[in-house]
């Protein structure tokens, strides 16, 4: 992996659909693995529009508090989250 990446996610191989809804579950896994190894103080993240159900559910269950949600276009949003408890196991 490129050692000037932000991050350590990237694909290692080709969705296997061109289904929507497999991206958004991807999307929805990565952003909980990267919290659940992180776990910021405050962090803003930015989602599809169509998972912000999902994503504020996950994220009180996480144990954060949304501060801030901003819709950005039609399809993108960012949530700007911070730590209001340690999170469950």
């Amino acid at each position: 992996m490129n050692e000037d990446h932000k991050h350590k996610w990237e694909m290692v191989v080709p969705f296997l659909t061109d289904s929507p809804d497999f991206a958004l579950g991807c999307q929805l896994g990565m952003i909980y693995e990267q919290l659940r190894e992180e776990l910021p103080d405050e962090k803003e993240i930015m989602i599809s529009r169509e998972l912000q159900e999902q994503v504020l559910l996950l994220l009180s269950r996480m144990g954060y508090r949304v501060e801030k949600q901003e819709m950005i276009d039609d399809h993108w949003m960012t949530i700007h989250i911070c730590h209001k408890e340690k999170p469950l196991a």
